[in-house]
């Protein structure tokens, strides 16, 4: 398995970035998290660990689940909006 990691952005979007190395994903991890249009930045290990970094820094257990709550609330809300924007183009497109 290849280290992955996720940028979460203040608008909801989130990219996602594969590694070949652990090393350069923590990197880039801790990097991009500091920027301010980022909210987070969630870092997994080839072995399957996950950590989350704000600020350039990693969080504790308890900032770790918080942001794990908000950041599957995006992805819903995401997946919801995406899936009403779906189903809208299908309705408009069936009047024609």
């Amino acid at each position: 398995m290849e280290a992955k990691v996720w940028v979460v952005q203040n608008n909801g979007t989130v990219i996602d970035e594969v590694f070949g190395n652990d090393q350069d994903a923590s990197n880039y991890a801790k990097t991009r998290s500091e920027s301010h249009i980022v909210m987070c930045a969630i870092y997994r290990t080839a072995n399957n660990k996950a950590f989350f970094y704000e600020n350039g820094e990693s969080t504790n257990a308890a900032r770790r689940r918080e942001l794990s709550s908000i950041v599957e609330e995006i992805i819903i809300n995401k997946m919801t909006r995406e899936a009403k924007d779906g189903q809208t183009k299908r309705i408009k497109g069936s009047q024609k």
